[in-house]
């Protein structure tokens, strides 16, 4: 329980330092479990819930941008490939996980 309690922490941290500095933050490391992953994501969640003024405008614009690019579902991770080659990664780790829906073939 403990060690879980502190993954949850280190992700809520992680997802602060990132938020707040962006990629040059310095992040702990990612023990790539569930627990981690969902604990970032909902306090990135909470951030982006208490954004004020024209950092929210810019927030919403841009996600309404987003809507309107391309909705092939495989289109994220030919994204995620892509930069990864522009930044010269030699490896590539994801993880995907069903939400009910079948990809394409």
């Amino acid at each position: 329980m403990i060690l879980k309690t502190n993954q949850i922490e280190s992700a809520r941290d992680a997802a602060r330092a990132l938020w707040e500095r962006g990629i040059s933050a310095e992040i702990p490391s990612d023990p790539r479990t569930p627990e981690f992953a969902n604990a970032a994501l909902s306090e990135f969640e909470n951030l982006w819930e208490s954004t004020p003024g024209i950092l929210r405008d810019v927030l919403d614009g841009a996600e309404i941008g987003a809507t309107q690019l391309d909705v092939d579902p495989m289109h994220g991770l030919a994204e995620l490939v892509q930069n990864a080659d522009d930044l010269g990664a030699s490896e590539l780790k994801m993880g995907i996980r069903s939400r009910g829906t079948d990809l394409p073939p």
